[in-house]
């Protein structure tokens, strides 16, 4: 599934709250994973919106949604796909344990999922008041948000990116049809640009995770220590182009590296929008 559906609208909101912050760390939430290497939970699934869901933990009533895994397993041992889960289901999940602090939390360490009994919808009812607590129908007129997921030798990290320009379409409440452009300076002269640091040696993989998946994405970068030089009105300096690859976890810039000012540009059907980040 694509990374749009891993992220929960109240789950953005968490996030932008702690934007100041800029980055969050996953911490084991069980007992055991550090001895075992790997957790196991029952769960039940119950999906809400478009393309969401959370977890419910049968034996904590922990909350949480998940990144899906490839390996799905049915009852039967069959392999199956995200879409085959149905609402009420009885999930055993397998993982590392790490969970992105958040609420709901975020399981992004999960390897195996396996279909342990098969439920009924009404069996979920009981949950509607957590799905009541968190999911807000999408704002037409909000723009996508990218963050960041990379791992360094201690932890894995999310950080909030930085949101520049935009051009952006939608249709409000009365059925009108609203444009919206905002011009930003620069990149190499924001003053306030989220940061991470990476390690210095070696490219470092960054996933870039967005509220909804972008029609296309480009990147590029300019050497850091021209933010000490640039001013408005300058010549813009040539940038260097960044490739950026999809698999099965979303969007990646293979190595990136430390000493840059990232730019993304992604494009959706209702527009444009620009994030920047700085890697130290």
């Amino acid at each position: 599934m694509h990374r749009k559906q891993k992220w929960l609208a109240a789950g953005i909101a968490v996030f932008a709250l702690l934007a100041a912050a800029g980055i969050l760390i996953w911490q084991h939430t069980h007992r055991g994973a550090e001895t075992t290497g790997t957790n196991k939970n029952l769960v039940m699934y119950v999906p809400f919106g478009d393309n969401s869901h959370v977890m419910v933990d049968q034996d904590t009533g922990s909350v949480f949604c998940v990144t899906m895994p490839e390996d799905i397993y049915d009852t039967d041992g069959s392999r199956i796909t995200e879409s085959d889960l149905k609402k009420g289901d009885l999930l055993t999940i397998y993982g590392n344990g790490i969970m992105l602090e958040s609420y709901p939390g975020q399981y992004p360490g999960v390897t195996k999922i396996e279909v342990t009994k098969r439920g009924k919808p009404s069996d979920a009812d009981q949950y509607q008041n957590i799905v009541d607590q968190i999911y807000q129908e999408p704002d037409p007129s909000e723009r996508p948000h990218l963050g960041i997921e990379y791992r360094t030798d201690t932890m894995n990290v999310y950080t909030y990116i930085t949101e520049g320009g935009f051009q952006w379409t939608y249709t409000d409440e009365n059925g009108q049809t609203q444009s919206v452009t905002t011009d930003s300076a620069f990149i190499l002269s924001w003053k306030n640009i989220a940061d991470m640091t990476l390690d210095p040696e070696h490219g470092t993989d960054l996933t870039l995770c967005f509220s909804a998946e972008p029609e296309s994405i480009t990147a590029e970068r300019w050497p850091s220590g021209l933010m000490d030089t640039y001013q408005d009105g300058d010549e813009v300096p040539g940038s260097e182009t960044v490739t950026v690859t999809k698999d099965s976890e979303g969007f990646v810039i293979k190595d990136a590296l430390s000493g840059y000012v990232y730019r993304i540009t992604g494009t959706w059907e209702n527009g444009t929008v620009e994030y920047g980040f700085l890697t130290k």
